[in-house]
């Protein structure tokens, strides 16, 4: 597609005419859309997919390529039809209009929680749900809080609505704590270890583990863990790093000594 973007005719008008620098532009455009979508997302965007469907008409309008066929429609039909699009254009912008809002009340309740104002930002959070279930960043955010406010069961179920959205370590992490603290060991033992095959250059996860395998009397388990993770190479230095190191270095000088 990329290639067949770059291949279109130039207009029929010819070069050094407006519309030519124009039909340029757009060509232009869409194969920087193209090629961004092997780095990114771009199509997720509404207005770079705006930008790529009025470059396509515009490259389509004054490319040299014949129409296969020609659709010729009457007033009452071109009526209908505007009527439809009107409609559509109306309820569409008042979904994205609610979307705005949302996301803005959103914006409100992770600053009350940063704010350590708990009940209110729920409450925030609990009406904002129904809305914005959708947004798997919402609710990695949302089952996140739900852990911090000691909500578990309660965060359970929404980090798990999220993972079908959002795969990454980070729900891992919480689900497994939230696992943790309602006495699931089992599962929080598998929630950690799919955060480090994630990323596993990642500490935090098999420390986790290590000190989950000790609650669960695991001892042996505990030790090989804290090992694997002390003869990791630390990409990253820094101050939870290495009291990570420490806290299992010292789980190892006691536990692996019985």
């Amino acid at each position: 597609i990329f290639i067949l973007t770059l291949m279109v005719p130039y207009p029929a008008e010819g070069r050094g005419r407006p519309s030519h620098h124009l039909f340029i532009a757009c060509k232009i455009s869409i194969a920087t859309l193209l090629l961004s979508g092997f780095f990114s997302y771009p199509l997720r965007n509404l207005p770079l997919l705006v930008i790529l469907f009025y470059c396509l008409a515009v490259v389509a309008s004054l490319g040299q390529q014949r129409a296969l066929y020609t659709l010729t429609i009457g007033k009452g039909q071109q009526f209908l039809l505007a009527a439809m699009v009107t409609v559509g254009a109306i309820l569409f912008a008042k979904d994205q209009y609610q979307k705005y809002q949302s996301e803005k009340q959103w914006t409100h309740a992770f600053n009350l929680m940063r704010r350590n104002q708990h009940e209110r930002a729920y409450n925030e959070y609990e009406r904002l749900m129904p809305v914005m279930c959708y947004n798997k960043y919402f609710l990695f955010n949302y089952g996140a809080e739900l852990t911090l406010m000691q909500r578990y069961d309660q965060a359970i179920e929404v980090l798990n609505q999220n993972l079908k959205r959002l795969n990454n370590a980070e729900a891992y992490i919480y689900l497994a704590h939230a696992y943790d603290q309602t006495g699931q060991y089992a599962k929080a033992e598998e929630c950690f270890l799919m955060a480090s095959h994630i990323i596993p250059s990642r500490l935090f996860p098999l420390y986790s583990l290590a000190w989950l395998y000790i609650k669960m009397d695991r001892v042996e388990d505990a030790v090989r863990v804290a090992r694997q993770v002390l003869t990791t190479e630390v990409k990253v230095e820094s101050e939870i790093t290495n009291s990570i190191m420490i806290e299992l270095q010292e789980l190892v000088d006691y536990y692996g000594m019985e």
